[in-house]
C-alpha cells in the first residue's frame, strides 16, 4: 500500500482518446438502430448483447466517453 502521491499518474494521448469517443459514438448509434429495428431475431439481441458488454468495459476503463450520451 503505497501513498497516492507515489502513484503515477497515467494521461494517455490526446488521439487515442479521440478514437475511443469515436468508438463509443458507434457503438451508441448502433446500439439505437438495433433497438428501433429489433424484430425479436436472436441475432439482433446478440449484437445488442455484444454493443452494451463493449460499452459496458469503455465504462469500466474511462467513463467519461459515455457523459455525452447519458445527458
Amino acid at each position: 500500500d503505497k501513498d497516492d502521491s507515489t502513484k503515477i499518474i497515467y494521461q494517455p494521448p490526446k488521439s487515442l482518446l479521440v478514437a475511443c469517443q469515436q468508438i463509443v459514438d458507434c457503438l451508441i448509434e448502433h446500439l439505437l438502430q438495433l433497438e428501433e429495428t429489433n424484430t425479436d431475431g436472436t441475432g439482433s439481441s446478440q449484437r445488442i448483447l455484444a454493443c452494451l458488454a463493449t460499452l459496458h468495459l469503455f465504462a469500466k476503463i474511462r467513463p467519461q466517453l459515455l457523459v455525452n450520451h447519458a445527458l
